[in-house]
């Protein structure tokens, strides 16, 4: 099968996706948003427990606590995404470079 007939026939899956009952998947109760770990009962979803690694369909990953940290102290300001990106090629560069003579 060509590439092109199989992304023809992945458009249907919003579609189908139409077609099951919503309400027969989330059956839990809702309630007003409750922030914390219980976050996502409150919109009637129920968390998993990760057995597989990082997978996007089930949220990525956790964040380490470094991480975390530092997307914290960057939410505190404004950039040019531009900017942003030349820095970012930058430091990955550099940090490459390094890693590259050792």
């Amino acid at each position: 099968m060509e590439r092109r007939e199989i992304i023809k026939r992945l458009t249907i899956l919003p579609l189908a996706g139409g077609l099951l009952p919503i309400e027969s998947i989330i059956s839990a109760q809702r309630g007003p948003l409750v922030s914390g770990p219980n976050i996502y009962q409150s919109i009637g979803i129920e968390p998993v427990i990760n057995c597989v690694g990082t997978f996007t369909i089930i949220g990525g990953s956790i964040e380490r606590p470094a991480v975390r940290a530092a997307m914290d102290a960057a939410a505190g300001f404004f950039v040019q995404y531009d900017e942003l990106a030349i820095g970012i090629g930058q430091r990955l560069a550099d940090l490459t470079w390094l890693s590259g003579e050792l």
